[in-house]
């Protein structure tokens, strides 16, 4: 993936160009190995739609989910804040940060459930994934869903933006919270994405360079996430 991000792409200037970054690394992971093996196992576990429209959704989502999870491959961290529920801040936090600032945890912008949610939401949003918001499991946890076709019609899945309430090994589609319990789940739009927002040069390798990673099995990428998150203090 690195190979192909550093030939075929500029390094991008502006968050727009960033998420047409990832819409591009999302067409490549469609033919990773890992990745397809990824999505037979979540269509059969939740009798999803089996075609090339709902793999490409899949692969979209699944670069959003990894960038902008808490312990992800972006560096974002959560915890309590008690800001509103956008994603605002999260990329205030971002767009402020330069090489020297990182800390030795990797950390780069910190939010809570329903900031990472949104984040995520937003980003899955501009990338073309149209069927995607936020759910409350709990009235003070929140969390992303992804609504794709199914076998017998749309299925809620899951996007765990953070760990909380989660064991550890639980990823993208978990079972563990049922989105049905929530009457609708309301797109999310972009009105929080600053698209025209200038990256500086660090930031923009920072993020582009841990594209690389999303192609790797969701088992490894959990385990990788798991670590950065203890080592940064998280759940």
């Amino acid at each position: 993936m690195l190979l192909f991000w550093s030939t075929a792409l500029a390094a991008p200037a502006t968050v727009g160009e960033l998420v047409a970054e990832m819409v591009a690394v999302a067409a490549a992971d469609e033919l990773a190995p890992a990745v397809r093996a990824d999505w037979h196992r979540l269509t059969a576990r939740l009798a999803l739609a089996d075609t090339p429209d709902a793999l490409r959704e899949y692969a979209r989502v699944r670069v959003a989910f990894e960038a902008t999870r808490d312990g992800g491959l972006w560096g974002l961290k959560w915890a309590i804040t008690d800001r509103e529920p956008t994603a605002r801040f999260l990329w205030s936090g971002l767009l402020g940060w330069r090489g020297p600032d990182l800390t030795a945890s990797g950390v780069t912008a910190i939010g809570e459930c329903d900031e990472l949610s949104a984040m995520f939401a937003s980003l899955a949003r501009a990338m073309g994934v149209k069927e995607v918001g936020l759910f409350w499991p709990t009235s003070n946890h929140t969390v992303a869903v992804w609504t794709a076709a199914g076998a017998a019609g749309p299925v809620r899945v899951v996007v765990p933006t953070s760990q909380v309430f989660l064991e550890p090994g639980e990823t993208l589609g978990t079972q563990a919270f049922d989105a049905r319990t929530q009457r609708t789940i309301y797109r999310y739009g972009t009105r929080d994405l600053p698209l025209g927002a200038a990256l500086s040069p660090e930031l923009a390798d920072r993020l582009t360079r841990s594209l690389g990673d999303t192609a790797l099995p969701a088992e490894e990428l959990q385990r990788r996430r798991n670590a950065r998150s203890e080592a940064a203090g998280g759940s």
